[in-house]
């Protein structure tokens, strides 16, 4: 008898700890995520935004997917840092600067983005801090951008929050993104 009930605390015991596990990850930022437009600062003139973000403990990636609303207006933004607070060199592939692309400012063809990122102990919030140069009609000009990607408590929703170097005044640019299936 003593026996059984031993197996019986040893099995729901592990039971508990696989449920656990399976309800931390959940609660991660990882997945991939919509843009809700009517929770966001217009993203003008994409029609569309989802994000696809994993990572494997030390790493994060985090890939922009930007639509203009026909197959030949997309644009993809993809970067990978370690999270433990080293700053990393991270390529841009030359193109519009993704930030305000009515603008006229450019990546050129030696941006390089520096990047300083931290995961939160819970994994449920990333803050990046990126500095980079662009091209504009009048030069080159430093950028600093500092993000941070948020999860809701419900897990269902994201917050990126964003702070540019290049916006003085004004509350930080928000973007709400919910959970998507791909």
């Amino acid at each position: 008898m003593k026996g059984q009930i031993a197996f019986v605390s040893i099995a729901a015991a592990l039971f508990c700890l696989l449920l656990l596990s399976c309800a931390r990850y959940s609660n991660r930022l990882y997945g991939h995520w919509k843009l809700i437009p009517g929770k966001s600062v217009s993203i003008d003139p994409w029609a569309d935004l989802v994000l696809d973000i994993h990572g494997d403990g030390t790493h994060v990636t985090i890939v922009k997917h930007y639509s203009g609303g026909n197959t030949h207006d997309l644009r993809v933004d993809s970067m990978t840092v370690n999270t433990e607070g080293n700053e990393e060199i991270v390529p841009i592939p030359p193109g519009r600067w993704l930030g305000e692309v009515s603008m006229g400012i450019y990546y050129g063809s030696e941006t390089k983005r520096h990047v300083l990122a931290r995961m939160s102990d819970s994994n449920n919030e990333v803050d990046i801090d990126a500095r980079e140069t662009l091209e504009t009609a009048q030069g080159t000009t430093d950028v600093e951008v500092k993000e941070t990607y948020a999860l809701a408590s419900d897990g269902s929703t994201l917050r990126l929050s964003e702070n540019r170097s290049t916006r003085r005044s004004g509350s930080p640019l928000t973007y709400t993104f919910a959970r998507a299936t791909q």
